[in-house]
């Protein structure tokens, strides 16, 4: 026995050792010429080519080119803070050192890259980079990284040893800090920036400290896999649609690293869901140009720069469709515009030619927050479109909002969300904006409390913070499309809640809420907020006009109803304007141990 235990715990040590070799091994396994990041000098000719060939992406060629020059004669960045944050100057000394680096590299005007490096230098002469929220450290060391990496040559010894030692000591150092590094065990969009930030300083300056840059390269590859799970297990992001443009667009960038120096992608890209989220993102973009905007989102939608790396990747040049159609409108309206000039890199990897319409008019996502989306088509901004959501007030950036949906039709958005409201605008009041327990203070934000989304109050009391809505059933046909929530987690006082949203066969809105009671009677608050003007004509109906155009919104229950218009004026002095918009609905008792239902439906008014 004592043999065989030795001989395990031989193997045991053998097999510790092979795994942390092969990690120092990987460490160590880095491009050794700079630049290492995007694109070499030999694909950057490549990239010329694609430019010169191609009008859509010398568009953002030639307005890289123009930011630059105008980046030549601003005043250089401080440090300064916006309430807990420093993120706007990190992301603007982002965006001017990978603009100017771009323009330096396909110009040749030493200008730019002289300009870049005065950014580079002033803010690596602030006293910190705002540790204290990590991630205006991670975009403010990405940016210097991928500056250091792309003027490289034009930089002398000097220069690069005072910015090696900059990002090394005010990034990479403190990021092993468990101070600051709670990034590491989280699930959401910090995990996903600060890593993949530290990820690229730690490659660009692997050569002035290797035992610092190795701790960082294998700590993200341990740490970023939690992160992935938030894809699983079919797309869906969690956050919804502002924070998808943010996490996964770094995401991108530390796997894109990753096969680039070392040709391993260390199984990323088949963590589930993750290559379908492109499009999850595409569907939540409306035929209006706006966007399913649950959750911390605001309402216009933009580019997703990702798109086109995702597209690349699963061999579907339709997954960038919305993107190649806004850059051949001239609309550089895009996320995370300091990685704009990743368009034409990656954008040169994807077959152009074959950028076709998508071919989808349904997305169905489980996980985490589960959605349902109908859009009737591609090409016009009439086409109907339907979003319908569940999930749970506990995720990251959640508001509470199960049940909520949107609805566009004739080219107009009937059913809206109020969306998200400025964190420093909550903060600089004292609101805790992040205390989510069901009596913190987020809850009583006004767009982010269930009375004011288009879902369902009950007794006036707020959806229970750890419950989840799952979607149980789905309609996917032309004459139905659709799907069932189960509102019954988010309610203490009753035994089933269902909501069925869905569009019928001439697209318009149906909605159904079952109801079943326990031994006491309740209150039902129906709710939907809109932008439209709108005017009670009874107790079943309201008219809803914009534009010249009209729907009613009528209501039947087994009980009696009651119509109401409500107010969107800010409910507390913190809260937002929510100018043009109101919210419309009814109210009724559902009885004691009884089954109410009510249906809902909007159609046009003849």
């Amino acid at each position: 026995m004592r043999c065989k235990l030795c001989v395990s715990i031989l193997l045991s040590l053998l097999l510790f050792t092979l795994i942390h070799t092969d990690q120092a091994l990987r460490a160590n396994c880095i491009v050794t010429c700079h630049p290492r990041l995007f694109m070499n000098e030999d694909e950057k000719q490549a990239v010329s080519v694609f430019i010169s060939r191609n009008d859509w992406i010398k568009n953002v060629h030639s307005y890289i080119i123009d930011v630059s020059n105008g980046y030549l004669t601003s005043p250089l960045l401080k440090r300064d803070l916006i309430g807990l944050r420093m993120l706007s100057v990190s992301r603007e000394a982002l965006r001017r050192i990978f603009f100017l680096s771009y323009s330096y590299r396909f110009t040749g005007e030493k200008a730019y890259a002289d300009r870049a490096i005065s950014e580079m230098v002033e803010v690596c002469g602030f006293e910190d980079w705002n540790p204290s929220h990590f991630l205006d450290v991670a975009e403010m060391a990405i940016g210097v990284s991928i500056g250091y990496d792309w003027l490289y040559d034009v930089m002398n010894d000097e220069l690069r040893h005072y910015v090696a030692h900059t990002v090394i000591e005010k990034a990479l150092k403190v990021s092993l800090n468990h101070k600051y590094s709670r990034f590491v065990n989280e699930t959401n969009n910090w995990n996903q920036v600060c890593n993949a930030s530290m990820l690229y300083a730690a490659i660009v300056f692997m050569e002035e400290d290797r035992y610092t840059s190795r701790l960082v390269i294998d700590r993200c590859l341990q740490s970023n896999p939690k992160a992935m799970s938030a894809y699983a297990p079919d797309g869906g992001y969690p956050e919804g649609y502002n924070y998808w443009g943010f996490g996964t667009i770094f995401q991108v960038l530390l796997i894109d690293a990753l096969e680039r120096i070392y040709g391993n992608d260390y199984g990323m890209l088949s963590y589930p869901g993750f290559i379908e989220s492109g499009f999850f993102i595409q569907m939540m973009n409306t035929p209006i140009g706006e966007c399913f905007n649950f959750g911390d989102s605001p309402i216009i939608s933009k580019g997703s720069i990702a798109s086109f790396w995702l597209a690349y990747k699963r061999q579907d040049a339709s997954m960038a469709y919305l993107e190649y159609k806004r850059l051949c409108d001239s609309n550089l309206s895009f996320s995370e515009s300091e990685f704009l000039p990743l368009i034409p890199i990656w954008a040169t990897r994807l077959n152009c030619d074959s950028i076709a319409m998508p071919k989808r008019n349904f997305w169905f996502n489980r996980g985490k927050t589960p959605v349902f989306v109908y859009r009737s088509g591609w090409d016009s901004e009439y086409d109907s479109y339907l979003g319908v959501k569940g999930g749970s007030p506990s995720e990251s950036h959640a508001h509470m909002d199960a049940g909520s949906f949107v609805y566009e039709y004739n080219g107009i958005r009937w059913a809206t969300d109020l969306g998200m409201q400025d964190y420093n605008s909550l903060e600089r009041k004292g609101v805790k904006m992040w205390d989510s327990r069901q009596n913190g203070e987020r809850w009583n934000i006004m767009r982010m409390r269930n009375d004011c989304h288009n879902t369902l109050t009950i007794d006036n009391a707020q959806h229970i913070v750890k419950a989840k809505s799952e979607i149980i059933h789905t309609f996917q046909s032309f004459d139905h499309k659709g799907a069932v929530v189960d509102l019954t987690p988010m309610f203490k006082c009753v035994e089933k809640v269902h909501r069925e949203v869905s569009l019928n066969n001439k697209d318009n809105l149906v909605i159904i809420d079952t109801i079943m009671t326990a031994n006491r009677h309740i209150e039902v608050k129906w709710v939907m907020v809109t932008s439209t003007e709108a005017d009670i004509v009874n107790d079943n109906v309201i008219l809803l006009r914009k534009n010249n155009y009209s729907m009613q919104l009528t209501a039947d229950s087994n009980t009696s109803i009651e119509s109401h218009i409500w107010s969107n004026e800010p409910m507390h002095s913190y809260d937002a304007l929510n100018p043009g918009t109101v919210r419309v609905g009814f109210t009724f008792l559902a009885p004691a141990n009884k089954e109410t239902i009510i249906k809902i439906v909007l159609q046009p008014q003849h």
